[in-house]
């Protein structure tokens, strides 16, 4: 009997050996392959914003002062407390990372059109004279607004060493992407934006609204910069909205 036993024991070991497993501490995120995201909404339920808000769609000319850049809200005097009196919904993008691993990344959403069942249409920035339908607004620690559909959270540089784009720092004029690892996810474990719905169609009696993802872009692998491709994690939620009165 003790023979078999020695012998079944030789066998697990050699298993375990041959595919590399070994005994992961308890309470360590080793392993990991990504960052988890999730996100919350202050309501499930939007009407249209009652407020003014314009945002920047260039930017603005070599030299000029003060300095605008694209996706950067031009309207004055916005706070928090105003974007949630006209009817502004405060979303809240979650991030926990604690892998060994580390990316080069930036942060963005995308919005899609739902009715009924459906997703109708990924929603386009506008562009000329049209007027945006869905603004997310975040604010960097400068005090300056940025709509996330058209600024990302994190540049569309690589290069380089430094970090200007982080919780901590505000956004400078050349971003670099975000290196992300267990040391620096704790910048990002909460980004507050405000989903602001400035138009919304509703052919029928449905429930219609906006999908909102919220997700961590990595560089195109070919290109070497970022193209929406590579997504290393992503996070989505529908938002309803009433319709107009």
């Amino acid at each position: 009997m003790n023979k078999v036993l020695s012998i079944l024991f030789c066998v697990v070991l050699l298993a375990g050996c041959a595919t590399g497993a070994r005994p992961v501490a308890a309470g360590r995120a080793e392993g990991w392959i990504s960052p988890m995201l999730s996100l919350t909404l202050s309501s499930n339920t939007a009407n249209l914003y009652t407020g003014t808000i314009n945002v920047a769609r260039a930017n603005s000319a070599e030299g000029a002062i003060p300095v605008v850049r694209t996706g950067q809200v031009i309207t004055p005097g916005i706070t928090e407390a105003l974007l949630m009196a006209n009817g502004a919904i405060k979303a809240t993008g979650n991030l926990i990372y604690g892998g060994e691993d580390e990316f080069l990344v930036r942060f963005r959403l995308w919005i899609d059109e739902f009715s009924g069942h459906s997703i109708v249409r990924r929603l386009p920035n506008a562009t000329g004279e049209a007027n945006d339908r869905v603004l997310a607004l975040w604010r960097d620690p400068n005090g300056t607004w940025w709509d996330l559909r058209r600024s990302t959270l994190g540049g569309v540089n690589t290069g380089g060493t430094a970090n200007p784009v982080t919780l901590d720092t505000g956004i400078t004029a050349n971003p670099v992407s975000i290196k992300l690892n267990r040391n620096t996810a704790h910048q990002y474990t909460s980004v507050d934006f405000y989903i602001i719905v400035l138009d919304h169609a509703q052919a029928h009696a449905e429930v219609a609204g906006y999908v909102v993802t919220y997700y961590v872009e990595m560089p195109d692998r070919f290109a070497g910069h970022f193209h929406a491709y590579e997504i290393l994690a992503s996070t989505s939620t529908a938002l309803a909205v009433n319709p107009a009165r």
